[in-house]
């Protein structure tokens, strides 16, 4: 006795795991696009971050060039100062001395 054939159903187990096949590969393509796109959000930041620290080291080198300027430019004033003032000092005590003509004249000035 034969059994009579069996009806196939419409969606067989090989369809099925096609399909599933095809979903994930779908979804594999998504999560690739996803990666490279993160990627390449990466890679931008980091250039950005290594732009940026460029930019600081170079910000932070013009401020250390531009305070070693000043300070050497207040050591050369105030050197000139000191020297300003000792000509100064100089010249007030050459004009407190008397002259040999004024100590004989009993003369002084003082300033």
């Amino acid at each position: 006795m034969r059994h009579p054939p069996t009806p196939r159903p419409s969606v067989t187990r090989e369809d099925e795991l096609l399909s599933q096949i095809e979903v994930f590969r779908t979804k594999c393509a998504g999560l690739e696009l996803e990666l490279e796109r993160k990627t390449n959000q990466s890679r931008s930041r980091k250039m950005t971050i290594s732009r940026l620290t460029d930019e600081l080291s170079a910000a932070r080198q013009i401020a250390a060039e531009t305070q070693l300027r000043q300070l050497e430019e207040l050591q050369t004033l105030t050197e000139e100062n000191r020297e300003l003032k000792q000509k100064l000092i100089d010249l007030i005590r050459q004009q407190q001395q008397p002259t040999s003509d004024e100590h004989h004249h009993g003369i002084y000035f003082s300033i």
